[in-house]
C-alpha cells in the first residue's frame, strides 16, 4: 500500500474549507426539501403563537450553545494550565530542521533559475514568432503585389536579370527610363494635333540622338510626321524606263493569260480596275 502524502498547512485549509462548501449545501438542499413538503414553515406563514414558540425555542437553542462553547473553552484552558512546558529542543531535531530549511533554500534557489530560462525561453520564443509573422506578410505583400510592367523600375530589374553592375550604372538606366516615360507621357497629354506634337519634339532638340544614332528608338512614342520623308523621291528616267519594258514583257499573250470571271480584278487607288492576270510560267524560266 502506498504512503499517504503528508498535506501542508495550506493544502489542510483548503480542504477543510472545500469540506465545509460541501456540508453548507447539502444542508442548504435538506432545508429547501423540507420546505417543500411543509415540515419547515416560513415566519410569514405562521401565526403570532407559533412565532413566540419558535422564537423561545431559539432563545434555548443559543443559550445552549453558548454554554457548551464555554465548557469546551474552560476545559482547554485547564488543559493548558495542567500541561508541563516542552523540554529543549534536542540536538538531532535541531539538525534535521536545519538540513530541511537548507533544502528548501535550495529548492527555491533552483526554481528560481528554472523560472529565470523559461522567461529567457518565452522572450526569445515571442521574438522568434514575430519576426516570422513579419516576414510571412511581406512575402504575402510581395505575392500579391501588382506591378506595373511598363514602369521604370521594372524594366530595369528585367534588363539587369541576372547580371551584376554597379549602382551608379543602375541608377542612370532608371534615370533613362523615367526620362523617357516622362517625355511619352508629355507627348500623349497633348492630344491628336500634329502641330503641338511637331513644336513640342522641336523645343525637345534631340540632336545627341541624332548623333549617336539613337534617334529610332524614339519611334514608338512620337507618332506624328517626323520620321516621314518629308521631300518626295526622286525617280530617274532610266528607272521609268526599266519599269515600262518589264511591264510590257509581262503583258504580252505568251507570257500570261487574263482570268475570265467578272470579279477577278483589282482596284487601284484611283479608283481604276484592272482584270487579273495569271502568268504561264516563273519569272525565271520566262526571263
Amino acid at each position: 500500500m502506498a504512503r499517504q502524502k503528508k498535506l501542508s498547512d495550506a493544502e489542510k485549509k483548503l480542504k477543510k474549507k472545500e469540506y465545509d462548501r460541501k456540508r453548507r449545501e447539502k444542508e442548504r438542499l435538506k432545508y429547501l426539501k423540507k420546505i417543500e413538503k411543509g415540515q419547515v414553515k416560513p415566519v410569514i406563514h405562521i401565526n403570532a403563537r407559533e412565532l413566540r414558540q419558535k422564537r423561545t425555542q431559539w432563545k434555548e437553542n443559543s443559550k445552549v450553545y453558548r454554554n457548551k462553547k464555554a465548557i469546551a473553552h474552560q476545559n482547554l484552558q485547564r488543559i493548558i494550565d495542567d500541561t508541563p512546558p516542552q523540554s529543549p529542543v534536542s540536538v538531532v531535531q535541531q539538525m534535521s530542521e536545519d538540513v530541511a530549511a537548507r533544502n528548501k533554500r535550495q529548492m527555491r534557489k533552483r526554481r528560481a533559475i528554472l523560472y529565470a530560462k523559461i522567461a529567457n525561453l518565452e522572450k526569445k520564443l515571442k521574438n522568434a514568432v514575430k519576426l516570422s509573422e513579419k516576414y510571412k506578410k511581406r512575402y504575402l505583400r510581395m505575392k500579391t503585389k501588382k506591378t506595373d510592367p511598363e514602369s521604370p523600375g521594372t524594366k530595369v530589374d528585367a534588363l539587369l536579370k541576372n547580371v551584376n553592375v554597379l549602382e551608379s550604372v543602375k541608377k542612370k538606366l532608371l534615370f533613362g527610363e523615367a526620362l523617357t516615360r516622362d517625355i511619352e507621357t508629355s507627348y500623349k497629354d497633348l492630344g491628336k494635333k500634329h502641330e503641338k506634337k511637331k513644336k513640342y519634339y522641336e523645343m525637345l532638340k534631340l540632336k545627341s540622338l541624332q548623333k549617336y544614332k539613337l534617334l529610332y528608338e524614339s519611334k514608338p512614342f512620337f507618332k506624328h510626321d517626323i520620321f516621314k520623308r518629308q521631300k518626295p523621291r526622286k525617280i530617274r528616267d532610266k528607272m521609268m524606263k526599266v519599269k515600262d519594258d518589264v511591264i510590257k514583257f509581262l503583258e504580252k499573250d505568251e507570257n500570261l493569260r487574263m482570268c475570265p470571271g467578272k470579279k477577278d480584278y483589282l482596284k487601284s487607288k484611283n479608283g481604276k480596275t484592272k482584270q487579273k492576270r495569271v502568268l504561264y510560267d516563273t519569272l525565271h524560266n520566262l526571263h
